[in-house]
Parts: structure tokens; C-alpha cells; sequence
């Protein structure tokens, strides 16, 4: 189970696409991931504490991912 992203993760500077899938113990995305310039798709699926975080324009850390292009936050996963 996924509780903590590296913080390396910031280091990949050429990464486009990051899904978080299904990581109820996740609390946060690394604080630098404003570095990751050349990320355009981020999707959170099933991730409830991210999901009250970084919800657009509501979560109190929206700002940090705002410059991703494409930004998918859904609070649970319906098939």
C-alpha cells in the first residue's frame, strides 16, 4: 500500500502523464511538484485524502498542481 511519493518524483523532469489509482493511505503529493514542468495529465482516482487537498479550485494545495494541463480528481471509482 502507497503512503508516501518519493521525493524524487520531482526529479523527472520529463514526466507527462502520473495516475494515482486507489491509494487511501497516500496524504500528499511531494511539495515540489510545481518542478515537474512537463507534466500534463495527472489523474487521482480513489484517493480520499488527496481528493480533499488538491480539488480544483477548493483544496488547500489546488495551487501546487494548478499548471498541469489536464487534471482529473474524482473521488471514487465507479465502473
Amino acid at each position: 500500500m502507497l503512503v508516501v511519493l518519493s521525493k524524487w518524483l520531482s526529479n523527472l523532469s520529463a514526466l507527462k502523464f502520473l495516475y494515482i489509482f486507489d491509494c487511501s493511505k497516500l496524504m500528499s503529493l511531494p511539495s515540489d511538484i510545481h518542478r515537474l514542468t512537463s507534466l500534463q495529465v495527472l489523474q487521482i482516482i480513489s484517493c480520499a485524502e488527496l481528493y480533499k487537498k488538491y480539488g480544483p479550485q477548493v483544496g488547500e494545495c489546488w495551487p501546487m498542481i494548478s499548471h498541469i494541463k489536464h487534471i482529473d480528481i474524482i473521488k471514487t471509482w465507479s465502473s
